[in-house]
């Protein structure tokens, strides 16, 4: 019995080593493979300013409210990469609101994890659903064991859209450019 315990032990032991070993790798490779790709990618995501409080008068209107700003005074700008839903109503309310830890990409090519609070409403003056969010710096960065595979593959699913945007508006515009040809032509 001694002997498989000593066996089971010296087993564990030396597994764990591997595991340890292992996730050194993939920490070292996830965060070389971000890198790479951040400063690939980033000249050409377009980066929206980050708001520390908005009101969305409803789901079409322009987003107005408090941008946050970075330490030269400038409005902070960045991308998320990462949403993840903390908490949330539970429904039975005419006001829902959920928590989401957010993580954005910031121009500059680092990463900042926000504490967001949405917050969704019908306003019985205007029949119309209003959201309001507010926005703070998270205390503690948003960890996960997939952090890096998350933020490479929201990467290339925003480069993927922009790329389509930009066909759609090329195409849009190069037939523009055709009927306006066409027209000095006659």
């Amino acid at each position: 019995m001694k002997n498989e315990v000593n066996e089971m032990v010296k087993k564990i032991q030396e597994t764990n080593a591997e595991v340890q070993g292992l996730q050194r790798q993939i920490d070292i490779m996830g965060q070389k493979k971000l890198n790479q790709i951040v400063q690939i990618a980033s000249d050409n995501l377009e980066f929206e300013e980050i708001y520390h409080t908005s009101f969305l008068h409803d789901e079409d209107a322009e987003q107005e409210g408090e941008p946050f700003l970075d330490q030269k005074g400038n409005v902070l700008r960045g991308i998320k990469v990462i949403v993840m839903i903390e908490d949330s109503s539970d429904g039975d309310s005419e006001e829902e609101w959920e928590h989401h830890k957010e993580v954005f990409l910031i121009e500059d090519g680092t990463f900042r994890t926000f504490d967001t609070i949405y917050r969704t409403f019908e306003c019985p003056d205007c029949d119309v659903m209003h959201k309001s969010i507010l926005r703070e710096m998270a205390e503690e960065d948003y960890d996960s064991e997939y952090r890096s595979e998350l933020i490479i593959s929201n990467i290339a699913w925003r480069l993927h859209d922009r790329a389509e945007e930009l066909e759609m508006r090329r195409s849009r515009l190069a037939e523009r450019v055709e009927k306006l040809n066409m027209l000095m032509a006659s």
